[in-house]
């Protein structure tokens, strides 16, 4: 299986859009925010409410990029909510060499 290590990234998108991303922290408990759409120019393609961001990783190591696919469905985005989601994902890595 794939471990985190503390210079890969983990990133949430929404329609190819960065919405937000931190670096991966290889004791398990990454906080990874996703920023929303306050109507302005400068958040244009941020999330909705009611969307649910797609999440990447980006091995530093391997130099590839993988979609995180969760072992249960994400709560959607909602204004000033925390999520706490637990268990594992998989992924299919692709390279950008």
């Amino acid at each position: 299986g794939f471990t985190v290590e503390s210079d890969d990234i983990i990133g949430a998108f929404r329609e190819g859009v960065c919405v937000g991303w931190t670096y991966g922290d290889p004791s398990g408990y990454t906080t990874v925010p996703a920023m929303g759409n306050d109507g302005s120019d400068y958040t244009s393609g941020y999330m909705l409410n009611s969307e649910v961001p797609e999440f990447y990783i980006y091995d530093a190591s391997q130099e590839s990029m993988s979609p995180l696919n969760p072992s249960s469905e994400l709560p959607s985005w909602s204004n000033n909510e925390i999520f706490l989601i637990y268990g594992t994902t998989t992924n299919e890595s692709w390279f950008m060499r």
